[in-house]
């Protein structure tokens, strides 16, 4: 198959499902924006060429997104999702540019990318998954899709999510209250192989892999029991930004205290230690002497 490129708009209709508890759009509702965008591509497409594209575009293997403005989008504002889809004989992959249209302005708000193999599984990646203490959130799954990547990063969010109400309840007070936000400045997902079963107990580990002083980023590794074994079938990773909220906007700040506290409990890794170490004796310097140390 000859490579060939088509661009296609999307505009997605922002309503209060796609928004988030202080009202800001959702990282997920981004991805799925870029997966509707590609299916109304697919829709549009000549019978002919969509046959004969169908084994390129079966598998979904990698999506990504990298969210590039602090607010994002909320309810009723004008979004539209412009994609490049290549085509080419391996698969099919369609990179996306987000904005949000404000008085008559584009802003670029999220990138991201989604790929397509004509093969089931990414075989190129590395699957050997990391050990050591880890965060673990299981679910039961019904029946359906194998290669739902937006069902493997919902997952990414709820188990996030419950990481932080188990261990830091006081951030997640912070963040409801408006004091604090927690932002995610990036998020992947890559599928290694198809699940062993269309059913069963999905268990999903969350490990910290990297820290800055307001910003880390976490690993998240998906397993699915096959007879009593752990097949690990997926992974991914968000990176996250802490920020204060004042009245003239969004301000960088290190991560709160009980965060800190939690992430030591899930490594083992002797530079990430000494970095949370040194990240907390930082917090408690006197706020006039904080000045601009804190690099995000």
């Amino acid at each position: 198959m000859t490579p060939s490129v088509d661009q296609w708009i999307y505009h997605p209709r922002v309503t209060f499902q796609d928004t988030n508890v202080v009202g800001n759009v959702y990282f997920l509702s981004y991805f799925r924006w870029q997966f509707e965008s590609f299916e109304e591509w697919r829709r549009q497409q000549p019978s002919e060429r969509t046959r004969q594209n169908e084994s390129a575009i079966q598998y979904p293997i990698h999506s990504s997104t990298c969210f590039s403005d602090p607010i994002g989008a909320t309810v009723g504002d004008c979004v539209r999702v412009a994609s490049d889809v290549l085509l080419s004989k391996g698969g099919c992959s369609a990179t996306s540019t987000i904005k949000r249209l404000a008085d008559g302005v584009e802003n670029v708000i999220a990138t991201g990318e989604i790929t397509f193999s004509n093969h089931e599984g990414n075989k190129t990646c590395d699957s050997d998954p990391p050990v050591g203490p880890c965060y673990e959130f299981r679910r039961l799954y019904a029946p359906r899709m194998t290669h739902d990547p937006l069902d493997l990063l919902s997952l990414q969010g709820k188990c996030r999510e419950l990481f932080l109400l188990d261990h830091a309840p006081e951030t997640i007070r912070r963040v409801a209250g408006q004091d604090l936000a927690l932002q995610t400045t990036s998020a992947s997902i890559e599928i290694l192989s198809p699940r062993p079963s269309e059913s069963g107990e999905v268990r999903v580990e969350l490990r910290l892999e990297a820290l800055k002083c307001g910003q880390m980023t976490v690993r998240f590794d998906y397993f699915e029991l096959d007879d009593g074994r752990p097949v690990h079938f997926a992974y991914g990773q968000q990176r996250m930004s802490c920020k204060r909220r004042y009245s003239h906007g969004l301000l960088p700040t290190p991560l709160p205290a009980d965060v800190l506290c939690a992430l030591r409990q899930f490594t083992d890794d002797g530079q990430l230690l000494k970095k949370i170490t040194e990240i907390e004796q930082f917090s408690e310097r006197p706020p006039q002497a904080l000045g601009s140390d804190c690099v995000r």
